[in-house]
């Protein structure tokens, strides 16, 4: 499904895909293109995603030309995943994530 990530990351990313989790499924995104990006690039940055701590995380979107809006992301832990559905959103996320764990 997503291109670039370990299997068992795909199955973890896969099982939140539920009704119970979110409304997201996985025919949802069926036929989307996917861009992986490391924590530390400037398209991250350019996205509105502003990292910082001692941990690493790779960032999927569906359009890395559409702004997430403003995140700020601390990072503890390393192998973490964020995904973001932002092919069609105004870039209007916004908050203060903390991830402290590893292969999150």
């Amino acid at each position: 499904m997503v291109p670039g990530i370990t299997s068992d990351m795909e199955e973890r990313l896969l099982a939140t895909l539920d009704a119970t989790v979110t409304d997201a499924t996985v025919d949802s995104f069926a036929g989307c293109d996917f861009a992986l990006l490391d924590s530390g690039d400037a398209d991250t940055r350019q996205l509105g995603i502003e990292v910082s701590g001692t941990g690493s995380a790779t960032i999927v979107v569906t359009d890395r030309s559409r702004a997430i809006g403003r995140l700020a992301v601390e990072l503890g832990g390393h192998g973490n995943t964020l995904f973001f559905d932002n092919h069609a959103w105004g870039a209007q996320c916004y908050g203060n994530l903390r991830i402290l764990g590893s292969d999150c």
